[in-house]
């Protein structure tokens, strides 16, 4: 099978070949930064689809941030379209599943995506881990764990953990984003940061009490990334 990408926005297409490239080299990251609504969800299927139709992988699962996306990426109406849009046999696009309760085996019957969520995919660390460590030493073959809406996961929280769990028990994670920056400065996973400017800071505090004034020193390093 040969996904037709010639409908495939620029991005979506660069996102896709350049996915593939990664997983077949067996790169453990790959960090792709795509604009709001610009099609993430293809990019994820269609990359999942072909990767496996290559006998590159041994199955996907992409961790999404609500019940909302988790169920999109798997919508039989979304994949319609994505099939019509660039000519993907339907039989094969929509062998997927949505996993929302613990399962024995949620990738038989050549299921090639799983989709549920980051808190449950949390929840479930260690099942996960070790569905992940039993399909690669069955199969030898490497399995992609998408992350969508990145931004949500740092290196220090629950989610960044899970993935680094899932990425020690075999996986390959890609990361997809419209934005590599957190709000709380923490670096994502999978992300490469480069400090361009480094200053240190200095800060003084006065307090009065009475008649008697307590000075307060602060000293630390102030960084941009």
């Amino acid at each position: 099978m040969q996904v037709d990408l010639s409908k495939a926005r620029p991005g979506q297409r660069l996102a896709i070949t350049e996915i593939i490239r990664r997983i077949v080299a067996g790169e453990k990251f790959t960090s792709v930064v795509l604009p709001t609504r610009y099609g993430k969800s293809d990019v994820i299927r269609l990359s999942s689809l072909q990767l496996y139709a290559d006998q590159a992988v041994s199955g996907s699962m992409v961790l999404s941030p609500g019940g909302d996306l988790r169920s999109q990426i798997v919508r039989k109406s979304k994949l319609q379209e994505m099939c019509r849009r660039y000519e993907v046999p339907y039989a094969l696009a929509k062998k997927v599943h949505e996993l929302k309760h613990t399962e024995l085996n949620p990738l038989a019957n050549d299921i090639y995506l799983l989709s549920t969520t980051i808190q449950y995919a949390n929840r479930n660390r260690e099942d996960i881990a070790r569905l992940i460590d039993s399909r690669v030493h069955q199969t030898g073959l490497p399995f992609i764990v998408f992350v969508d809406e990145t931004h949500m996961v740092s290196k220090t929280n629950q989610w960044g953990k899970s993935l680094r769990a899932f990425v020690d028990a075999g996986a390959l994670a890609v990361l997809l984003t419209a934005t590599a920056d957190r709000a709380d400065l923490q670096e994502i996973p999978g992300f490469t940061y480069e400090t361009i400017l480094r200053r240190d800071q200095f800060k003084k505090v006065k307090t009065r009490k009475g008649d008697v004034v307590e000075v307060d020193l602060y000293k630390g390093t102030e960084s941009f990334i």
